[in-house]
């Protein structure tokens, strides 16, 4: 491929990037740099759940208690109310307050570096 040509699909490419909308994951994840707590729960909730529903959800779910202590302090039927109508919302409030309860437990409450995590893991 010639350089020009190249030059010119990247012009185009670097332009048409502009329109695409930023998923909820990265607004929440550009708004929580160096939190990833908060990038780990957006994720989550995320998951087969519409952008706009999933940032509604993980701003009223970190309103109500930000942290994995206060997450996993809170009934599973409280965490459901805050993260309706996110999609399979029965299943990951169990599975947010889970995680939390394991981050608190096994890691001080705090998101492990890969590194960690691998070294932690139990084959």
């Amino acid at each position: 491929m010639e350089t020009k040509t190249l030059e010119e699909i990247l012009r185009v490419l670097k332009r048409e990037i502009r329109k695409w909308k930023v998923p909820a994951v990265g607004v929440i994840a550009d708004q929580a740099i160096d939190r990833p707590f908060e990038t780990l729960v957006s994720t989550i909730l995320s998951l087969r759940t519409k952008d706009t529903v999933t940032e509604q959800a993980s701003n009223r779910l970190f309103a109500r208690a930000d942290t994995p202590q206060a997450i996993a302090s809170l009934s599973v039927r409280e965490i459901e109310k805050l993260i309706y109508p996110v999609g399979f919302y029965h299943t990951k409030a169990r599975n947010l307050r889970e995680t939390c309860r394991i981050l608190v437990d096994e890691y001080e409450g705090e998101v492990p570096r890969l590194g960690v995590i691998e070294a932690h893991r139990v084959d």
